[in-house]
């Protein structure tokens, strides 16, 4: 699917997504965030909120933060253990598997010198989105999840986030 993907891009799309850094870092309300693809080690690995903290906390010890922001995983949720934060917004491109075909993102804001966060979903043209995808070719197991809200395939998930399919998510 990503040579699929790849191939309908443009080279100037290609070239900048080339030049991206792995990481990003920013202070906020003295908060040190990072804010990285799967985790600081691998820009693929899927960190859950069922993910054991034995594994989170090593990229905090690496990136010396106090915030991670991660969305690989495509399941938005927010995760803390001893002044650490690890935060996964969700994907504006992908359903959270939750049958709703609601993205989410977060707002990540400081207020009277502390950081808040709040987890939002965004209703979007999902119809128009599902059409452009079925006659640009891209896979139709995609293009299903954008209407129904719910993955056709969901091996990468741990029995935790399995038994959430069709949930409705609450913060």
């Amino acid at each position: 699917m990503v040579s699929l993907c790849k191939s309908k891009l443009t080279h100037e799309s290609i070239d900048f997504i080339k030049k991206l850094p792995e990481f990003i870092q920013f202070e906020l309300a003295n908060k040190k965030c990072t804010v990285v693809h799967g985790s600081y080690f691998n820009t693929s690995e899927f960190i859950f909120k069922s993910t054991p903290w034995k594994k989170k906390i090593t990229n905090f010890e690496a990136t010396n933060s106090d915030i991670i922001i991660a969305g690989h995983c495509g399941l938005p949720f927010n995760d803390s253990q001893d002044d650490m934060l690890w935060l996964n917004p969700g994907v504006i491109g992908m359903p959270a598997n939750d049958g709703n075909p609601s993205v989410w993102y977060v707002i990540l804001e400081e207020k009277n010198n502390s950081l808040t966060f709040e987890h939002k979903s965004l209703t979007y043209n999902h119809v128009l989105t599902n059409n452009l995808m079925i006659s640009n070719g891209l896979p139709n197991e995609y293009a299903k999840t954008i209407l129904t809200g719910i993955w056709d395939n969901m091996e990468i998930l741990p029995e935790a986030e399995t038994k959430l399919q069709g949930q409705e998510i609450q913060f």
